[in-house]
């Protein structure tokens, strides 16, 4: 009801966790139809490959599988962002995303881009990836198996 009173606004929506299609970035909006018909004037031709677009109809014929995983996936986050920010080594961000926002701790809370490069290359070097986002390093929420595996390894990169 609030998008009809609100015929400015668009609703953009992914794909990319929740339905596990993040490799092929599908996802939708929902707007006013005359704004939705505004912006197809722009919309690049065959902007979304044809397998990606197959890829989105599997797993929206499928979405009581995918969405089911969901609550664990929630659950995991938090546990992994509880284990983090007992670290000392660490200041971390609440989050509801799929991934989880650290710093190191350094004095005046700063981390220098040449530690989060060695803390990325050191964690690479282990087989598990991390991304260096300027002033800190983003944490992808995995399976339990994956998070215990990044938390102990973390922990032998921060000694």
């Amino acid at each position: 009801q609030e998008l009809a009173d609100h015929p400015n606004w668009v609703i953009l929506r992914t794909f990319s966790k929740a339905f596990r299609l993040a490799t092929h970035r599908v996802g939708y909006s929902i707007a006013d139809p005359e704004l939705i018909a505004a912006l197809e004037k722009i919309r690049l031709p065959y902007n979304l490959p044809s397998f990606s677009q197959a890829a989105a109809i599997v797993a929206l014929n499928h979405r009581e599988t995918l969405l089911a995983s969901i609550p664990e996936i929630i659950g995991e986050r938090d546990k992994l962002l509880k284990a983090l920010s007992e670290h000392p080594a660490l200041q971390v961000w609440p989050s509801a995303a799929n991934f989880i926002y650290v710093r190191l701790r350094q004095s005046g809370n700063e981390s220098t881009s040449k530690d989060l490069t060695q803390v990325t290359q050191a964690m690479k070097d282990q087989g598990t990836l991390i991304r260096h986002t300027g002033g800190g390093l983003r944490i992808t929420v995995g399976s339990p198996e994956e998070n215990t595996r990044t938390l102990q390894r973390l922990q032998a990169v921060l000694l």
